[in-house]
């Protein structure tokens, strides 16, 4: 397995597939809004599939592939009402969507174990935004770091390090910005949850914390989103933990 991954590394044509469950939880880590069906791990096993299918499982999809993946799934070439573009307008672009989801059979998600849509809307505006009190814009989906410090939610905390990681870095040794990464105030003696570790260590360490001193060894991290871990528990949690630590290249 190791050799097929490197080959992925240095060719673009090449792209090495787990199995149908392993993929999903590689999927799921990046772009949980979505349903990853056996359909589709099909089509990518056959070669055939359209290359934005290729990226679920290596990052967040964009807002102009996203359209491209809803069109693709829920509209023919001569279906008469198109689907509106995002950024050209965001209520008429869930309104359609909305209406194309509901018109479609539930899908087997082996993440959660159970039928559920092709896409999960509530996921999908939590992700990009779009509610009318959210945050955050109909927009590119926002970097983990750029959530993790303004967001509600279970990550939202008053400890500095998460609102501004920097103030608490400078002039504190590399231990020093583990222990309030990884530990909760005042004492810093309790140990925060693995999923909000996950999110936040790239507060702690380059590029984004220029304190600590750059490595190339950081460069080869991958972000984890908190819209993963979002309402999961039980054997999800673990499964998507553990395919959480695998996929971020800590070690």
């Amino acid at each position: 397995r190791d050799m097929f991954n490197s080959m992925e590394g240095h060719f673009e044509s090449i792209d090495v597939l787990d199995d149908f469950w392993a993929e999903s939880l590689e999927v799921y880590l990046h772009n949980p809004w979505l349903t990853y069906t056996l359909g589709l791990h099909r089509l990518r096993e056959s070669g055939l599939a359209p290359e934005i299918l290729d990226t679920l499982d290596e990052r967040p999809l964009t807002l102009g592939e996203i359209h491209q993946l809803s069109k693709m799934l829920f509209l023919d070439e001569d279906d008469f009402v198109d689907l509106p573009h995002p950024r050209k307008d965001r209520k008429k672009f869930l309104s359609r969507l909305t209406s194309l989801v509901k018109d479609e059979k539930m899908q087997w998600n082996p993440v959660k174990k159970k039928m559920m849509p092709w896409i999960n809307l509530r996921k999908l505006t939590s992700m990009y935004g779009g509610g009318e009190h959210s945050a955050y814009r109909w927009r590119e989906h926002p970097t983990s770091v750029q959530k993790a410090r303004h967001s509600p939610g279970p990550l939202r905390h008053t400890d500095t390090l998460t609102q501004d990681p920097l103030a608490t870095a400078k002039g504190n040794s590399l231990m020093s910005v583990i222990q309030k990464w990884s530990h909760g105030p005042p004492y810093y003696d309790k140990m925060y949850s693995l999923q909000r570790l996950l999110v936040t260590v790239p507060l702690a360490f380059p590029p984004i914390n220029k304190e600590v001193e750059p490595h190339t060894y950081f460069t080869k991290w991958k972000f984890i989103y908190q819209e993963t871990f979002e309402e999961e528990d039980g054997d999800a949690l673990r499964d998507l933990l553990v395919r959480a630590m695998r996929k971020a290249k800590y070690f």
